[in-house]
């Protein structure tokens, strides 16, 4: 699996997202490939840099994409390259896949009821700098 930086994965992830019609606007985004496939990717948008926050939207065909590789590559991006204090995911709260995997970073969680819709809630996930490096998944640079 090989990280790498192009714009265009921005729609590729959109496409993969239920109801992502819009897109994600200005951004910046994360493929990740194998062999010579796109097999996920990871949009940073709504970045605030004068608070320090940026939100992640991901979407993956190949449950494999999630290397301690790749992970540095998104957060070393977050916190490194873009001084980030704070990344933000949004999702569905069925989706328990995702609202493990960023559990197991080290994200705090809260479910915001009707969100998503008057029957729907969603789980809004924040990661803090701090708490990516305290996580077993973070290589140290």
């Amino acid at each position: 699996m090989t990280p790498f930086f192009d714009d265009r994965v921005a729609q590729w992830v959109a496409n993969h997202i239920p109801d992502c019609s819009r897109g994600f606007g200005n951004c910046r985004a994360l493929g990740v490939e194998h062999n010579g496939q796109v097999v996920a990717g990871v949009v940073f948008h709504n970045w605030d840099p004068v608070s320090g926050v940026i939100e992640l939207s991901s979407a993956a065909t190949d449950r494999r994409w999630m290397t301690r590789n790749v992970m540095n590559a998104v957060f070393d991006y977050v916190f490194d390259g873009l001084k980030c204090q704070l990344a933000v995911a949004r999702t569905h709260e069925d989706n328990m896949t995702v609202r493990k995997l960023w559990k197991a970073l080290g994200a705090d969680e809260y479910l915001i009821p009707r969100l998503r819709g008057r029957d729907a809630a969603e789980a809004i996930e924040t990661l803090t700098e701090e708490s990516w490096k305290r996580s077993k998944f973070y290589i140290s640079s």
